[in-house]
C-alpha cells in the first residue's frame, strides 16, 4: 500500500507544496517546483517572551546607594534562593544565621587577558584588603 503525499495528490496548500519540496517524495518532476506566486515562508521571524513574573524578594528589595557593586532586583532573588537552598540541603548541615559570601573578583586569562570570578566564599577566608558590602536584610555579603 503506498500513500501518497498531500502535494501528490493535487492538494494547492501551499504548505504541502513546501513539504514535497524540501521532503522531496517520489513526486513528479512537475509538482517539485512551487508556483511562481505561491506564498513564500518568511525570511526572519520574531518572538515574543513573556515577562518573567517578579517574585516577592525582586519587588521588595532596592539596591543601596553607597555600594560598590549593584545587585539587581532579579539577581537579587536568585541569591537569596540560593541562600535557602544552602540552608536546607541536608547533605551540607550550615546554620541559617551564616551569611552567604560571594567573592567577586577578576583574575588572568580569558580573551583580553582578564576575567571575572564569582565564588561562594566563608567568613574565614576574608582579607583585610577585601571590600565588603554587607546586605544584612538579605542575609549575605558581597
Amino acid at each position: 500500500m503506498s500513500e501518497k503525499h498531500p502535494a501528490a495528490s493535487g492538494v494547492n496548500d501551499p504548505l504541502s507544496q513546501w513539504r514535497a519540496l524540501i521532503l522531496n517524495f517520489n513526486l513528479e518532476p512537475k509538482t517539485r517546483r512551487l508556483p511562481k506566486n505561491a506564498p513564500r515562508p518568511p525570511l526572519i521571524t520574531r518572538r515574543q517572551h513573556a515577562a518573567t513574573p517578579s517574585t516577592d524578594a525582586e519587588s521588595n528589595y532596592e539596591s543601596p546607594e553607597d555600594v560598590i557593586i549593584r545587585i539587581k532586583p532579579k539577581a537579587m532573588a536568585r541569591l537569596i534562593e540560593l541562600k535557602q537552598k544552602r540552608d536546607t540541603d541536608p547533605k551540607n548541615p550550615v546554620d541559617a544565621s551564616t551569611p552567604l559570601i560571594l567573592r567577586m573578583g577578576v583574575r588572568n586569562g580569558g580573551c583580553s587577558g582578564l576575567s571575572y570570578v564569582m565564588d561562594f566564599s566563608t567568613a574565614e577566608a576574608i582579607q583585610e584588603d577585601d571590600e565588603v558590602d554587607k546586605y544584612d536584610a538579605e542575609g549575605f555579603s558581597v
